[in-house]
């Protein structure tokens, strides 16, 4: 395909460096299409200075901001590859060389590095790809290399819900079609009092760690997975009602997977189409055979590895959450488990879970274990969940967990020839050095059948408002059932 590049220079009140980018645009070593200046209604001489220039000028008769004026500049293009360029950034003679070097159809975007210069003289090296989840903190600056298609597809510039952050908001977006890739080229960015990153730079970390969960909020997708078993098809209604008060909080309409291992149709969905951008439903295999309890259980393993597999491939969302067919959280569980996960004030969390029992009210446990050594000495009994304070754990089950898609593996089935596919996939996350948190107030019921459940009694140690008489209690080792009413 030919490569027919527009560099978009969006500008207000910039007079003073306009040339300079403007001239840095003009004297690539490969020469764009054409180059489109965007004035944002300046009130200095910068048309007088930008119509000297055999370029495509923009105007605007008010002030318009920084996203609606590089989006006309985008309409006003000709190429089909865009790179945009700050009105006080300048572009060394072999940007646009360096950055095709490693651009290609695949690609949806491709970014650098860049050389500060100005009020301040410092290099911003940036990480490959993979190295590091862009959910993190954005890497990638407004002189990327992109498809103008797919700035398209991915809606181009928008208004976030902070103001600012506008590149974050689109490279998220754009990272979605396909696998960018970083380029040798170097921006050079100029620093100068008015600069943003120099006025957040004096901002507090409070406040600027505030600004990144906001927009991380406003713009990540979610999957939710369901391995849908047919053990408790009475409970599906009481399933999906909760699912939808809890997916309330999202500024995105969630995809719901769900993977079909019973014999019977799914119909319990049907009505809740309104309240998800998919509902997806995969057949599962057809049931096994087996010959002895190992052979089941080995079996058994491989089955929901595979399972929980499928979902992750088939998913779109950049969160995947997957919650059993026999998990019911309380109020605010899910609420929990998303805001610790999209909350990166003090690390990137890659996994976060809930809290809930085996179904055996004879094993007094919570479903994870091998605590760190913030906590007590491992024994998964509830005498060791610390107070209310949130800790990471080596490995849980898939009945409450959120874990971002890029940064996680995959399951498999055994782990040292035990079969445990939620144990490997924990301690596969450890070895690559990433974390998986508990939250211990993200409280979930766990059912028996559709009218008896176990839950959590932390009563001793931390007394949760929420519980109610119609809940189960586990204590001295009884079980006090109660019918939902």
């Amino acid at each position: 395909m030919e490569y027919q590049i527009s560099i978009i220079i969006t500008a207000r009140n910039y007079a003073k460096y306009l040339s300079e980018a403007i001239e840095s645009c003009l004297n690539q070593t490969i020469k764009p299409k054409d180059i489109v200046y965007s004035d944002d209604y300046s009130t200095d001489n910068s048309l007088e200075i930008a119509g000297k220039y055999n370029i495509t000028i923009v105007k605007h008769s008010s002030h318009v901001g920084v996203v609606e004026a590089r989006n006309n500049g985008v309409k006003a293009s000709k190429g089909n590859v865009l790179v945009h360029l700050d009105g006080d950034d300048t572009l060394p003679p072999n940007f646009l060389e360096k950055h095709l070097e490693v651009f290609d159809e695949t690609t949806p975007f491709v970014y650098c590095a860049a050389q500060c210069f100005g009020a301040h003289s410092i290099f911003w090296d940036i990480p490959n790809w993979c190295e590091r989840s862009l959910w993190t903190r954005n890497y990638v600056n407004t002189s990327a290399m992109i498809w103008k298609d797919k700035f398209y597809e991915a809606g181009g510039w928008k208004e976030t819900c902070e103001n600012t952050m506008w590149d974050w908001s689109l490279f998220l977006r754009l990272s979605r079609l396909g696998k960018p890739r970083k380029s040798s080229a170097i921006l050079n960015y100029r620093q100068h009092d008015s600069s943003w990153s120099v006025s957040k730079e004096k901002e507090s970390n409070d406040h600027f760690n505030s600004l990144r969960n906001s927009i991380r909020r406003e713009e990540v997708t979610l999957t939710i997975g369901l391995v849908y078993s047919g053990r408790l098809p009475e409970l599906m209604e009481l399933w999906m009602d909760t699912l939808v008060d809890d997916i309330s909080i999202l500024n995105n309409k969630p995809e719901l997977i769900i993977l079909n291992n019973s014999e019977k149709s799914i119909i319990f969905a049907k009505n809740y189409n309104l309240y998800f951008s998919k509902i997806k439903v995969i057949t599962g295999p057809k049931k096994f055979k087996f010959t002895t309890e190992v052979d089941r259980r080995n079996k058994v393993c491989t089955l929901l590895s595979d399972n929980y597999n499928r979902i992750i491939e088939n998913a779109s969302g950049d969160l995947i959450h997957f919650r059993e067919d026999d998990i019911i959280p309380l109020d605010d569980s899910f609420k929990r488990i998303f805001d610790y996960i999209t909350d990166s004030s003090i690390k990137f969390r890659h996994a976060v879970a809930g809290l809930y029992m085996n179904r055996n009210i004879n094993y007094k446990k919570i479903i994870g274990g091998f605590y760190n050594t913030d906590v007590p000495k491992y024994t998964r009994d509830l005498d060791n969940v610390p107070d209310k304070k949130p800790f990471k754990i080596d490995f849980t089950g898939t009945g409450f967990l959120i874990f971002w898609k890029d940064t996680c593996p995959k399951f498999e089935p055994f782990i040292d020839g035990i079969q445990a596919h939620d144990w490997a996939w924990g301690m596969k996350l450890k070895k690559e050095n990433k974390e998986l948190w508990m939250i211990p107030e993200a409280v979930c019921k766990h059912y028996n059948d559709e009218n008896n459940y176990v839950l959590p009694d932390l009563t001793n140690i931390n007394p949760y408002n929420n519980f109610t008489k119609k809940e189960i209690r586990i204590s001295n080792n009884k079980l006090i059932k109660k019918k939902i009413i």
